[in-house]
């Protein structure tokens, strides 16, 4: 008898581990998802940044992505990551849109 009451009440630690485990993983979905909807606004409310720059986060880590015209472009766009709340660190994978040529 004894060892069934262990065992039941091992199952039910293991079980409400997992769903711990469950929550604490949403929660930081949810709040980098929370991170990139702030940079993603942050970005948008900055005439010199365009559409074409995009954003995801990873645990704080935002990564930018897209293209732009200009150098000053890339640059500020990793300022206004930067200065959102939240954000740790922000990787720069945007790239420069080849210069137009009159052909």
């Amino acid at each position: 008898m004894v060892g069934r009451a262990r065992s039941r009440r091992r199952i039910i630690v293991l079980i409400a581990a997992q769903r711990m485990k469950a929550r604490a993983g949403s929660s930081v979905a949810r709040c980098d998802a929370e991170l990139r909807a702030d940079v993603l606004h942050a970005l948008s409310l900055n005439g010199m940044i365009p559409s074409t720059v995009d954003a995801s986060v990873d645990d704080g880590t935002v990564l930018l992505s897209g293209t732009v015209d200009l150098e000053h472009q890339r640059e500020e766009a990793v300022r206004i990551a930067g200065n959102v709340r939240g954000v740790v660190n922000v990787d720069n994978d945007i790239f420069l849109n080849p210069p137009l040529t009159d052909g």
